[in-house]
């Protein structure tokens, strides 16, 4: 089992009203009207795999793509549900399958969201695409804009993403209510402390949202 680079559950500083309204706007993706895609992308995950499908399944009726790329493979972390098949061999089989025109592609190598990106490239070139969407949970889904857009610097990227529900905890993770418990917190101040790391890093499109991150470290600082 590998640890995780940076904790889902860090620990958290004081976090002014100012500072939750900028980490709100940091972290979280907002729900496109569907459009037409030449590809939906949809990250892996060890926890949220019947929303993924669920997402999928809506997406797919609304008849805005015929392509589908189901990343993620088996997850290392401790923490998450130990099985011997991957996340997106998991994910595809909670499918409905009256889709039947619809082209399937799992990359099943991946290990977090970066490589879900370029593990997924080695299974279907899609850079050159003009229109593409992404299902990710809606508490990280800038994260994983800005890792497509990375690889993708000129695409219209539409964002589908779903509120999680984290095994064990009373409600979904939402834009409303994130700062309102510590586990909550804990996760939004993870999402920050990635996207600063990997933009640092470069693994992400760091310049959309670099000013952002320097005006939240600010408020911390003072």
């Amino acid at each position: 089992m590998l640890n995780r680079e940076i904790s889902k559950t860090p620990a958290v500083p004081y976090l002014s009203k100012t500072v939750v309204t900028l980490l709100t706007e940091l972290c979280f993706g907002r729900a496109a009207k569907p459009q037409p895609s030449d590809l939906i992308f949809v990250y892996g995950t060890p926890y949220f795999i019947e929303q993924t499908a669920l997402t999928i399944q809506a997406l797919l009726e609304t008849n805005i793509s015929k392509r589908v790329i189901i990343t993620g493979g088996i997850v290392p972390h401790g923490e998450c549900i130990n099985t011997q098949k991957s996340e997106a061999q998991l994910v595809y089989e909670k499918l409905p399958h009256y889709f039947d025109d619809v082209q399937y592609h799992l990359e099943q190598q991946s290990t977090n969201t970066l490589a879900n990106v370029t593990e997924a490239l080695k299974i279907f070139d899609f850079q050159k695409k003009e229109h593409l969407c992404f299902v990710f949970p809606s508490h990280g889904a800038m994260r994983g804009y800005l890792t497509l857009r990375k690889f993708l610097p000129h695409a219209i990227i539409y964002q589908y993403p779903y509120d999680a529900h984290y095994p064990g905890e009373a409600h979904p993770l939402t834009i409303d209510n994130w700062h309102k418990t510590p586990d909550g917190q804990k996760r939004i101040w993870g999402e920050f402390l990635r996207i600063k790391q990997y933009g640092q890093r470069g693994d992400i499109a760091f310049d959309e949202v670099k000013q952002l991150i320097q005006n939240i470290d600010k408020l911390l600082i003072n």
